[in-house]
């Protein structure tokens, strides 16, 4: 290399300054050695050089290394960090490279050699270290270099602490709580998982999420249980805790089970059962409850045997048993179901409400509900009557005793007997034999009519209370069928015919039954009278004659009918006037101006004399006088003829009276009220 120095001078022209190096920096052109010689240089020409005089730079520190970056692959404790020389070294080479790291808490110097790596070690998982790097020569050191990071891989959690009981353990559940493990291996912890083992040393996953406490359920009452817990990440799974354990809380004691049940007698069947598990407490008490039929349970036995002779049961009935336990927990589930079956046993008692009673005078007719046959069916029945033993034919629940003695009191009880032997008797039941039913009283008629007879028995008196029965027998049937019943002692009996037989018969009743029928009694009825007929019409008055006329009475059968009319005054009695069969008649030789009063009768000609019916209404007129003629409207007229006997007013001429009484007073009150008030 060569440099040419040019200096201001007036008598030298040109210096020439000439360089010799030795070592030479291509980058920097930084010598490091120098060799100078001079020659001066005018118008005449240069001068010969100079001697060489050697001389040395002083070494510049070099620049800054590369930045550090990793080399190879990242491991979860260890990896070789490298980093490049620096360009420029000035002017010197690098006798050294300081390496150091920052885990945290500063920079501090890992490494310190010729070399341009290092492997570093013993690192955590999962944590960002920063790197920088200083090289030193005799010219000095370096800056640092640029920072680099690395981070290492991270691995499965640190062991966590075991599970702590948080709370009183519940029968079924207890609380467990758990801390964040020292190490989570350099990723944030993602969960957690619980394991549980059972006391059958079977396990599952009882939890498993990012709480860090749970309730675990489905536990058995006083069992012991193991728990182990460990933390997973990103990596994997970490190891397990150790295994925390814990007793749940006391419960109930389990349904016991049943190992004996069976039928010592009809009355009795003994029951034994195995102690289950206490859960925890204690088993304090038993109770047995036992049904039958379709009641409900009731409980039969309490206390601490697991074994109990049930009593009073019912013979040849099925009974179902069901057991719980108690402990200081309170009582558990009753256990399964179970059934037995009494013995079968002689039959049960009839019982008095269900005999029914027939009664009569020297019978009982008795009948009773079949009692309960224990299992075993009813052969017969002993009734037992005084001191007498009656049995009935099979099983049949009824019996007729007869040859007793009327109005006498018996003594009567039921026994019931099966295969097995004979019941107990039934309460004693008192019965009374009835007294003999009442003697027939004596018919006798003591009213008689064309249709109907009028009969009557006895003496008038009923003080006994005697219900009567009268009978007729019918012309068509000849057959006596009841015309009256009641406690009576006449009836009249209607719808006859007239001139016609008939035969009657009548019996007594009491309350110890009907009596015997009376003998048979005949009467007659009569034969029946003409009707009697409206009154007559009377027309055409004269001072002397006046015409009569009626209307024709109802034909009775084949027989004929005429008529009688009579005629009368005030002074005179009625007199028979006309006879025929003619229904009008012309009075002559009357008085004038004298009232009469006028009436008929129908007469039935039978083949055995005249049968005259009731006279009719009378009719009153007057004859005509020389100065005036007065008729007087039909009025009535006594059958003797008196004319003061005349027919009453009927219902409405009252009620008309009465209503113009009640007006004529009502105005008479309501004038006087007004001159008051006024």
């Amino acid at each position: 290399m060569h440099w040419n120095v040019i200096r201001s001078d007036p008598k030298i022209r040109i210096m020439k300054l000439v360089l010799h190096s030795s070592l030479t920096n291509c980058a920097t052109d930084i010598l490091i050695e120098l060799g100078i010689h001079l020659s001066a240089s005018n118008d005449e020409g240069s001068s010969p050089w100079s001697q060489v005089v050697t001389y040395t730079t002083l070494p510049d520190k070099p620049n800054k290394p590369g930045k550090p970056c990793i080399k190879g692959r990242t491991h979860s404790t260890f990896f070789k960090i490298a980093w490049e020389p620096p360009k420029e070294d000035g002017g010197c080479p690098v006798t050294e490279y300081t390496l150091e790291m920052d885990s945290g808490d500063g920079f501090e110097p890992i490494y310190t050699g010729e070399e341009v790596e290092h492997l570093c070690e013993h690192l955590q998982p999962g944590k960002c270290y920063s790197f920088r790097v200083q090289c030193s020569s005799l010219g000095g050191k370096s800056e640092y270099s640029q920072t680099g990071c690395v981070v290492t891989l991270p691995v499965i959690p640190g062991k966590c602490e075991p599970p702590k009981l948080h709370g009183k353990p519940k029968p079924s559940s207890v609380h467990l709580k758990w801390v964040y493990p020292e190490y989570d291996g350099g990723s944030d912890v993602l969960g957690y998982e619980l394991e549980l083992i059972n006391p059958d040393e079977t396990s599952r996953i009882a939890y498993k999420g990012v709480n860090t406490d749970c309730v675990v359920a489905g536990l058995l009452p006083g069992r012991k249980y193991k728990f182990q817990l460990r933390a997973y990440n990103k990596i994997g799974n970490g190891s397990w805790s150790d295994i925390f354990e814990v007793t749940s809380g006391a419960g109930v004691p389990d349904p016991p089970i049943f190992s004996q049940i069976a039928p010592r007698s009809p009355h009795s069947i003994f029951a034994s059962w195995e102690e289950p598990f206490h859960n925890g407490a204690a088993i304090s008490e038993y109770r047995l409850e036992s049904k039958c039929n379709d009641r409900d349970f009731e409980m039969v036995y309490s206390g601490t045997l697991s074994s109990v002779e049930i009593k009073s049961l019912i013979p040849a009935t099925m009974y179902h048993f069901q057991v719980q336990a108690l402990n200081s927990a309170g009582a558990g589930p009753f256990s399964e179901c179970v059934s037995c079956q009494t013995l079968p046993s002689s039959p049960g008692t009839v019982s008095t409400a269900n005999i029914k009673t027939i009664v009569g005078s020297s019978t009982i007719a008795l009948s009773w509900k079949e009692p309960n046959n224990h299992g075993s069916p009813i052969l017969s029945y002993n009734i037992e009557v005084g001191d007498t033993l009656h049995t009935t034919d099979g099983d049949n629940p009824e019996i007729c005793i007869e040859g007793l003695v009327p109005e006498t009191t018996y003594k009567i009880r039921v026994q019931a007997i099966n295969s097995v032997g004979p019941g107990p008797f039934s309460s004693q039941i008192k019965i009374v034999t009835r007294g003999l039913p009442p003697l027939p009283p004596i018919l006798e008629c003591c009213s008689v009519s064309y249709n109907s007879l009028r009969l009557k028995w006895g003496d008038g008196k009923n003080t006994d209370m005697k219900t009567f029965t009268l009978e007729m027998e019918t012309p068509q049937t000849k057959r006596f069928v009841p015309v009256y019943q009641g406690p009576s002692n006449t009836f009249k009996v209607t719808k006859l015919q007239e001139m016609n037989l008939y035969n009657f018969r009548i019996y007594a009743s009491n309350e110890e039954g009907d009596g015997p029928p009376s003998n048979i009694f005949t009467f007659n009825t009569q034969r029946a009278l003409p009707s009697a007929l409206k009154g007559p019409k009377v027309s055409n008055i004269t001072e002397t004659s006046c015409n009569i006329e009626w209307l024709s009475a109802k034909a009775i059968g084949d027989d004929m009918l005429s008529y009688r009319l009579q005629i009368g005054t005030k002074e005179s009695d009625f007199h028979v006037v006309y006879t025929g069969i003619q229904t009008s008649f012309t009075a002559n030789d009357l008085l004038p101006g004298t009232e009469y009063s006028v009436r008929v009768a129908a007469v039935r000609h039978c083949s055995d004399g005249e049968l005259p019916g009731p006279f009719s209404a009378c009719t009153v007129f007057c004859t005509t006088s020389t100065q005036t003629v007065h008729v007087e409207p039909s009025k009535p007229f006594s059958i003797g003829g008196s004319w003061k006997n005349r027919e009453p007013m009927t219902d409405q001429q009252w009620a008309m009276i009465i209503l113009c009484a009640f007006t004529v007073i009502a105005i008479f009150v309501a004038m006087a009220i007004q001159h008051i008030m006024s």
